[in-house]
């Protein structure tokens, strides 16, 4: 899964933006649905502006998700790679 700063500019990964494609793989274990299901956005366009707008809606459909795990994968999927963990290290350590 591309981060919101791959698809704004496709030479701009960083560990973040993998840390952000790894949330998304979760999500997609998690619900065994892609983090922006094309029911509820049909085209590219639409999904690049979620993607680069919005958290997944995931999250407003997970009432059932514990919330520790809840907390990491909204950090993992933050929009701005900076407010994202540091490295993968750190994500590990925050699901102990």
């Amino acid at each position: 899964f591309i981060s919101p700063e791959q698809a704004r500019h496709a030479h701009s990964a960083t560990p973040q933006s993998d840390l952000y494609s790894l949330g998304a793989s979760l999500i997609y274990l998690l619900s065994e649905r892609p983090p922006f299901p094309d029911e509820q956005y049909p085209s590219l366009t639409n999904k690049l502006v979620a993607l680069t707008t919005s958290l997944p809606p995931f999250f407003s459909q997970s009432a059932n998700l514990p919330a520790p795990i809840r907390d990491v994968l909204q950090r993992t999927l933050n929009i701005d790679p900076n407010q994202r963990f540091r490295a993968a290290r750190d994500l590990a350590n925050a699901f102990e």
